[in-house]
């Protein structure tokens, strides 16, 4: 299957998002939504007939600005196994790291 990507209005409309904020569905084996959105149930709604029964597998939250990743909660209800992933935020992330030890691997968050 090609891969192809849908935009979903995320309902937001207001003076810095102009009409509201589109996130992207891409298809596939694995569906991606790229973005969050707010968590406003239309979104939601649009996500779910978009999907036509198929589980979303992952999102992807492109930065920590509340239109984009606020949403993240009110999917998570909707679809629990959904994995969420981020990219970087060097403002706000960190690393944990422990000493390496026999049979043990490096923990990072």
């Amino acid at each position: 299957m090609t891969p192809l990507a849908f935009p979903l209005p995320a309902f937001n409309p207001g003076p810095l998002t102009g009409d509201g904020n589109i996130t992207w569905l891409v298809s596939g084996r694995t569906p991606v939504l790229i973005d969050a959105g707010t968590g406003d149930s239309r979104h939601l709604d649009a996500l779910d007939d978009a999907l036509g029964g198929v589980r979303l597998a992952r999102v992807l939250v492109t930065h920590n600005h509340s239109d984009h990743a606020s949403g993240a909660p009110a999917i998570r209800e909707r679809t629990p196994a959904t994995r969420f992933a981020k990219a970087p935020w060097p403002d706000r992330d960190w690393t944990l790291r422990s000493k390496r030890q026999p049979g043990k691997a490096s923990l990072r968050t």
